[in-house]
């Protein structure tokens, strides 16, 4: 068992390290703060129940279209790390988990969407927060 004098010696030996994750942990939380109820009111109320939309590539020049794909990925990535890390520090972890992998392409992202936001918790709160910029709530899929 590990004393608590040799946690607090650790803690002032590195005095310096525990403010650089406080304040990383303080943007995070405030960025997240901003970021998530932006993409919570732009998801489309019918996402979790319409069939896949086919993408219209004929406009978009592909290296361009690959790109976006690739962007689009990673911020999904980041968004899923970001919440994970979430649940041991301030913030909304699920719900940013959620929006990272809403962003994502991979197989069956629809239907782990769709386990997520069937959580009571995590329905209440994505259209509490649809409800404040007047969006409609979204629909679930019937079970």
């Amino acid at each position: 068992m590990i004393e608590t004098t040799v946690i607090m010696d650790w803690l002032k030996a590195h005095s310096g390290l525990m403010w650089i994750l406080s304040v990383i942990s303080l943007v995070v939380f405030l960025g997240t703060l901003a970021i998530i109820p932006y993409f919570i009111v732009r998801i489309p109320e019918d996402y979790l129940i319409r069939e896949k939309i086919e993408e219209s590539g004929a406009t978009k020049k592909r290296a361009i279209r690959f790109l976006c794909l690739i962007l689009k990925n990673l911020l999904g990535v980041l968004l899923v790390i970001t919440g994970f890390f979430m649940f041991f520090i301030p913030g909304q972890g699920v719900i940013t988990m959620l929006i990272g992998i809403m962003l994502m392409n991979f197989p069956g992202k629809r239907s782990l969407a769709t386990a997520i936001v069937r959580q009571p918790a995590i329905f209440k709160s994505l259209n509490w927060t649809r409800s404040k910029a007047l969006r409609p709530p979204l629909i679930l899929p019937p079970e």
